[in-house]
């Protein structure tokens, strides 16, 4: 198993030339280093791209034929000069479109079957022989997320293949907020956005081994998740309240998840653009109410916070 590049060749700043077999985030000319490191820094605490030109992903290495300290890290932002653009060979249409790029250094870390199906951002289509894995596939599925959210696009190393994945198709939102609240409660507070909603939960046999736990135990039970289902327009959703479940997640934002999705399974064609666009309208209208009630933080599907003016323009996006 070889690897992508070497981290150590690189200096800093780092040349176009070191990232010539790297993974490339391509970024639009308006994209600044630090709305990038900002990004980042929600994924990677403590990181400062910007600043240091380099942040490593994990804090463990993996061995590789190339030594035992061949660790997955992104070098840049690099502004592209006209020389650089050549070095980089960035296929067109992006050649003129590309203001700077990051590279990813990392381990080349692949399935020995190719993919199975297609995935959402054509990593199948990037990788024909055998999909990433390992450190590779999170570096890879990081620079994706990024490029989604600054529209931008993600260049595979040793293929021409350029994913530019689609912002739309992201349509999800969640809320992490320390606020519980029961279910006739939230259908009150989501009665505008989402009317004639309806409520389930598990049912009174757990409710009842609750009451007797905390009987016996003094401790208050753990809340019992429960699901909301409604329809907004022509965009049937649902909501899936529970206690945060995610042991990496970030526990100063709240212990409580809701979590807002389109449910595709009634879309019909998931895949209509116009569908896409009101069910994100509709997420974000009953995500904004889900704020109203409970405070919190949204975040997107790629876990970046999305800012409640971010939301009211996702909102409106329907009527434009």
């Amino acid at each position: 198993m070889g690897v992508a590049a070497s981290p150590h060749r690189a200096a800093l700043p780092p040349r176009a030339q070191t990232l010539s077999g790297a993974h490339l985030l391509l970024l639009p000319h308006a994209v600044s280093a630090a709305e990038v490191s900002d990004l980042l820094r929600q994924r990677l605490p403590g990181s400062d791209l910007a600043r240091d030109g380099r942040a490593v992903l994990a804090d463990r290495v993996t061995p590789t034929s190339d030594g035992p300290d061949a660790a997955s890290v992104l070098l840049g932002p690099v502004p592209l000069t006209r020389g650089a653009r050549r070095a980089l060979r960035l296929p067109k249409p992006f050649h003129a479109d590309v203001g700077s790029v990051v590279g990813l250094l990392t381990p080349v870390q692949r399935s020995s079957t190719p993919p199975a199906e297609p995935d959402r951002d054509e990593l199948h289509r990037a990788f024909p022989g055998g999909r990433p894995v390992g450190e590779e596939l999170a570096g890879l599925v990081l620079l994706l997320a990024l490029a989604r959210r600054v529209g931008g696009a993600v260049r595979a190393a040793g293929t021409s293949a350029v994913l530019k994945p689609d912002p739309w198709r992201a349509v999800d939102l969640r809320v992490r907020t320390s606020t519980w609240v029961e279910p006739d409660e939230l259908l009150a507070a989501l009665d505008a956005a989402l009317p004639d909603a309806e409520s389930a939960r598990s049912g009174d046999l757990e409710e009842l081994l609750d009451a007797a736990d905390e009987a016996l135990t003094g401790e208050p039970p753990v809340p019992e998740p429960y699901v909301v289902s409604g329809r907004r327009g022509d965009t049937d959703l649902v909501l899936l309240v529970h206690p945060e479940d995610d042991p990496s997640a970030d526990p100063s934002a709240g212990e409580v998840t809701y979590e807002v999705q389109w449910d595709t399974d009634a879309a019909g064609d998931a895949t209509d653009p116009h569908g896409r666009v009101l069910a994100r309208s509709s997420v974000a209208a009953v995500t904004a109410a889900l704020v109203a009630a409970t405070g919190g933080t949204v975040l997107d599907e790629d876990a970046f916070v999305v800012d409640l003016r971010e939301l009211r323009t996702i909102a409106a996006s329907a009527a434009s």
